[in-house]
């Protein structure tokens, strides 16, 4: 999910064990990523693109919790 044109955020165990990654925009033309920041213990990792060409999510709604 992309947070700003530069940065997507995902979950680390997509990310695997590699350093780079290629993410697909507009017309199927990759671009290269780059791990920006990984937290493992909440499995979420920011990938940092290397032109700004990712479009922001405008918000993201409120997950509830299947358990309440």
């Amino acid at each position: 999910m992309a947070i700003s044109r530069t940065h997507a955020l995902t979950n680390c165990h997509v990310m695997g064990e590699g350093r780079h990654w290629f993410i697909l925009v507009r017309k199927r033309k990759g671009i290269v990523a780059r791990l920006a920041h990984a937290d493992p213990c909440s499995d979420r990792c920011i990938v940092r693109v290397s032109r700004p060409v990712l479009i922001p999510v405008l918000a993201v709604r409120a997950h509830e919790d299947p358990t309440d």
